[in-house]
């Protein structure tokens, strides 16, 4: 009698997988922060429920990417930590398919049957072939033999028809998890820029702190003479009330005037000065004036460029 192995594949895929939980890790994060329940959670982080929900069952793939940001935020982890640390791919192994070659025993019984009805069909074959040896065979004993190989093929394909439907879904099981990779690759992807954009944030700082340091030195060497000079000055006039206030003012005039020639800034007009009046440079204290009348400059204003910093107070003549 022959034999007619079948190719049975064996896929833990298929197998039933136990439901994945990550509400322990989820609760131990949040216990280290002081977060009592999800719902808290869910109003720290700005995010639905739901999507807490999908990320204890390690369903990451399924979650928006600023949903995951808002969550490492409000845990304190990194967006990377956060995906490798809920994701199912991380809590299992995928397992490849397995194919093995069952021997008779382990065939199912339909198709141990169709073997014994093939086995049947070939037994009786042979008897009728040396039963009428010597005899001419008919037309309908010559027709039989196509008939039986016909049924044959017939049989034989209903397995490679199973072996096919297996195939497909192994196929489709493995377009997911590729979609899923891709998913945690993207997920990755944004963790990185997001990392970028904190060292950039935080160079910024730094170059913003230099700079202000820049600043202020630049500043205290321009204004040396008057640190240094004015309380010695300012000292000397407390002893003597009847020193000249004239011997005093340079002290403080030529510092100031060399800080503002530094940051370019320029006095409109001097105390004192006449001039026509302009509603957009000067400002009028009392009285009224029109555009063009002569006032005169009672407190002196200032402009940076074509920047104007200070209108000069002026009064009418």
């Amino acid at each position: 009698m022959p034999n007619y192995p079948f190719l049975k594949m064996h896929s833990s895929l298929n197998s039933h997988k136990p439901q994945i939980d990550f509400t322990q890790k989820l609760r131990e994060l949040m216990q280290r922060l002081g977060i009592s329940s999800f719902k808290s959670l869910s109003r720290a982080a700005g995010v639905s429920e739901r999507q807490i929900l999908r990320l204890r069952q390690g369903k990451v793939g399924q979650m928006r990417v600023d949903g995951l940001l808002k969550l490492s935020q409000a845990l304190q982890i990194p967006l990377s930590e956060l995906v490798a640390t809920f994701s199912v791919l991380s809590a299992e192994s995928v397992p490849s398919a397995e194919f093995r070659v069952l021997s008779t025993e382990s065939v199912p019984s339909a198709e141990f049957r169709v073997l014994s009805t093939e086995e049947k069909q070939i037994d009786s074959e042979s008897y009728t072939q040396h039963s009428t040896s010597d005899s001419v065979p008919t037309v309908e004993q010559e027709k039989a033999p196509d008939s039986e190989l016909h049924t044959q093929n017939s049989t034989l394909h209903t397995p490679h028809s199973a072996l096919s439907t297996q195939h497909s879904t192994l196929h489709t099981q493995h377009s997911a998890l590729s979609t899923q990779h891709s998913t945690q690759e993207l997920l990755q992807q944004v963790a990185h820029l997001q990392n970028e954009y904190q060292r950039l944030v935080l160079m910024l700082e730094q170059q913003r702190e230099k700079l202000s340091q820049e600043f202020q030195q630049s500043s205290l060497e321009i204004l040396e003479s008057l640190l240094l000079q004015w309380p010695t000055a300012a000292h000397k006039a407390q002893e003597n009330p009847q020193l000249a206030a004239v011997k005093i003012v340079p002290l403080v005039q030529r510092p100031i005037e060399k800080l503002l020639q530094a940051w370019g800034v320029e006095a409109i007009a001097p105390v004192g000065a006449e001039l026509p009046y302009d509603p957009q440079l000067h400002q009028l204290i009392e009285g009224n004036a029109q555009l063009g009348e002569l006032v005169k400059v009672r407190y002196t204003g200032y402009c940076q460029g074509e920047k104007l910093l200070y209108r000069a107070k002026v009064s009418p003549m």
